[in-house]
């Protein structure tokens, strides 16, 4: 693909938090659509759970229509995925994220060198 087009730049934010937000700011989701609401709802409401839950849906609503069709069903989203982040994960989804990784990863490593040890691997 680079041979034709040349480097590819990612579009939207890296974080996985914000990147759910990101998908959901735009309906159809293009990256046009989905960029501009997003942009929107960063500027004028704020990206972390607390701020998109202190906004009403009306103004989601609002703020959403920028980022396409039924800006009412996004913003309801919107809520739902910042109340799940902060009462599941605290607040910060990429740390949880991570621990979940790290955990899976200890695990695994141990499962590999108790296999080991009992001569069963392989």
């Amino acid at each position: 693909m680079e041979k034709l087009y040349g480097p590819q730049k990612a579009v939207g934010p890296a974080d996985p938090y914000e990147m759910i937000l990101y998908l959901n700011s735009g309906y159809p989701a293009t990256d046009t659509s989905c960029s501009e609401g997003f942009e929107a709802l960063k500027r004028e409401a704020g990206l972390k759970p607390e701020e998109i839950l202190a906004a009403s849906n009306a103004r989601l609503a609002r703020l959403l229509r920028l980022g396409g069709i039924v800006p009412e069903q996004r913003a309801a989203r919107l809520h739902e995925i910042a109340r799940k982040v902060k009462s599941e994960f605290g607040g910060d989804l990429k740390a949880e994220l991570k621990k979940r990784v790290r955990e899976k990863y200890q695990t695994s490593k141990a499962f590999t060198a108790q296999k080991r040890s009992s001569g069963s691997f392989l």
